[in-house]
Order: C-alpha cells, then sequence, then structure tokens
C-alpha cells in the first residue's frame, strides 16, 4: 500500500531533510561566535556544558529549549561549537521556502529539516525519531512549537518530543536492550539593556516589510500586530484550502 501524504505534502510543499555540510556549519559558527562577541554576551555555565559533552557515545539525545528569540538558533549553533556535538534541528516549513528558496538551502546545510507547524506532520516526525535512533546527532526541538517573546514565561509544551523519544527508544531496544534516549532541558533567557519600546518596533517593522506593509508609526503596537496576524491566517487559509465561514472579526 502507498504511505499516506504528509502534511507538507498536502499542502504542496515536500518535506526538506536536513543536509549538513561541514565547510558551510563551520563558515556559519564563525560568524556567528563573532556576532555574540561584538554585539552579546553569552553565558553558559561551563558544569552544564560539560553534561552535555559528558553524554554516553551512541545514546539517542533530544535537546529541548523554550523558544524566546529569533536567535536562539544561533545560541545553538554556538553552543554546538563548544560541545563539539553536531546538532539536527527541527524547523518550520514556510522558512525553507523564504529568499526565493535560498534561505532553504542554507537551513538544510547547517543541519535543518522541515516541519509543518500546527499539523501532525509523519514525515518529520518519522525523520526525527531516525536521528534520535542514529546517535550519531542531536536532535534540537523547540517543543513551545514558535517564538513567543515571553522570555520568563512558558508555553505548555507540545507532546511531540515524548513520542519521539519513546518511539526511537522502543525501536532500537529490540536490537539493544541496553540502550539509551536522553530528553535534555535548556533554558535560554535573554536581558535586553536598552527600551524595549524600539525593540518591539524594529521587530514589528521587520514584519510589516516582509508582508509589504507600509509601516505607519502612529498606529499602536496591537493594531499593527493585529494587522500582521489577519493577513498571516489568510495566507495560511489559503494555502491550505480552507474557507473561512466566520464573518466577523477574530480580532476584535
Amino acid at each position: 500500500m502507498p504511505e499516506p501524504e504528509s502534511e507538507s505534502e498536502k499542502a504542496g510543499r515536500p518535506f526538506k531533510n536536513a543536509k549538513p555540510s561541514a565547510p558551510v556549519i563551520a563558515a556559519a559558527s564563525e560568524l556567528v561566535r563573532l556576532e555574540l562577541a561584538l554585539k552579546n554576551k553569552l553565558h553558559v555555565d561551563d558544569a552544564e556544558l560539560e553534561h552535555l559533552r559528558g553524554l554516553p557515545p551512541d545514546a539517542g539525545v533530544i535537546l529541548i529549549s523554550n523558544h524566546a528569540d529569533e536567535m536562539d538558533p544561533r545560541i545553538c549553533l554556538e553552543l554546538s561549537r563548544l560541545s563539539g556535538k553536531r546538532f539536527i534541528s527541527m524547523c518550520n516549513r514556510e522558512a525553507f521556502d523564504e529568499l526565493s528558496g535560498m534561505a532553504g538551502w542554507v537551513l538544510q546545510h547547517l543541519g535543518h529539516f522541515s516541519v509543518e507547524r500546527g499539523a501532525h506532520d509523519s514525515h518529520a516526525k518519522q525523520y526525527a525519531i531516525d536521528i534520535v535512533k542514529n546517535g550519531e546527532q542531536i536532535l534540537v526541538i523547540f517543543p513551545e512549537g514558535e517564538i513567543f517573546y515571553l522570555n520568563e514565561k512558558i508555553q505548555p509544551f507540545h507532546s511531540g518530543v515524548v513520542e519521539i523519544s519513546m518511539q526511537a527508544l522502543l525501536q532500537q531496544r529490540e536490537k539493544n536492550p541496553d540502550w539509551k534516549a536522553f530528553i535534555v532541558p535548556m533554558a535560554l533567557k535573554y536581558h535586553h539593556h536598552g527600551p524595549i519600546e524600539d525593540a518591539l518596533e524594529h521587530r514589528i517593522e521587520k514584519m510589516e516589510s516582509h508582508l509589504n506593509f507600509k509601516p505607519s508609526k502612529e498606529e499602536s503596537f496591537t493594531t499593527r500586530l493585529r494587522r500582521i496576524q489577519k493577513t498571516l491566517l489568510a495566507m495560511e487559509e489559503t494555502a491550505h484550502h480552507i474557507r473561512q465561514e466566520l464573518q466577523h472579526d477574530l480580532f476584535e
């Protein structure tokens, strides 16, 4: 019997697997290292870094973290460099189509694979299970599902992390009863030293520019964010062939 279509295929977007390239990762790691040294001060506890380095070889490992900022993937890239471990990360499918697909090439060669957010993506799930079973790389997942910019507040985790680790564990223990899998929690916290309004303005302008909106600083952040939300929702409805039945404004 043919396998059922994944959510990516149903949406007309093929699954993107990770294609980690040592030269691409090395170049990006150096750029991130310099960026963090010049613009930010990254603190990683040495003892906790040793925990990551000391995980048993060939064991399955899933590194999970809160998703507090767009900087998170770069932090993970630096953590990979510091620990000497290869990371393979789950990334939202739409990111691979940015910059006319060039972003996808970079993401894949940095070790990212795609997942359809808000859907049961069986292809991505099985790919993640295989990474854990392989034991050569660390699987990185942000189980909140998206960036919430809440920093100290954690949103409910999706259950996929536990499902992936348990499936990998059950399958591998059929061959090796002593095989182990670890879920390693990580917390990312950012300290902003400038006015938060400046950071919000910059981020909202960036989103508006991506959607070809003309920034309107006379309007409140709330009004501008609602416009962005409505536009993104309409785009997703079109992409997934969903007809909006409700006539009222969902954001009022």
